[in-house]
């Protein structure tokens, strides 16, 4: 008796990709091989009989025919399809946001660790130069309203922005 390892298969899967794997005559598959045909969802055939993905045949139970088998996923394909129908039929346009959530996620984190580089920023100017300080815990909060005006909080019209002395419109 011969065992395929997860590491065989690997082997075979990085020099050409496959969808399913069909069990030799006298050979078994160890559990981390059949972890790695589940997880890359490739199917297994075995002495006529047909597996798809973690379906596991146990010795107490009789073997399924093909067709048999065929039959249930049909059967199985037909009710996911009505379900992705039902759930396209209930998706909101609140839906597709979701996808870049993650984006909105990463912006607010990177916002609360720029106000706190303001805060730290103040604390140190405080003890140097009070006027450097108070500048830069105006533009703290101008950076709060604008955070805030991006998650819904409130609105960014009252933001006085100085032009800079020495470099303006005229002499850049």
């Amino acid at each position: 008796m011969k065992f395929i390892t997860e590491i065989d298969l690997r082997d075979l899967y990085r020099k050409e990709p496959f969808t399913d794997y069909e069990l030799k005559l006298g050979t078994r598959l160890t559990p981390e091989a059949s972890q790695f045909l589940s997880d890359k969802g490739i199917n297994m055939f075995d002495d006529g009989s047909y597996y798809k993905k973690k379906n596991v045949v146990n010795k107490e139970q009789p073997v399924e025919k093909k067709h048999d088998v065929d039959k249930k996923q049909a059967v199985e394909k037909k009710e996911t399809v009505e379900k992705v129908q039902t759930i396209n039929e209930n998706q909101t346009p609140a839906q597709p946001k979701k996808k870049n959530n993650w984006k909105k996620k990463k912006l607010y984190s990177k916002m609360k660790s720029t106000e706190a580089l303001f805060l730290i920023t103040e604390e140190e100017l405080l003890n140097k130069d009070i006027l450097w300080a108070q500048n830069v815990i105006s533009l703290g909060k101008q950076f709060t309203k604008i955070k805030n005006a991006i998650q819904g909080k409130g609105s960014v019209e009252n933001l006085c922005i100085k032009e800079c002395t020495a470099i303006n419109f005229s002499n850049y």
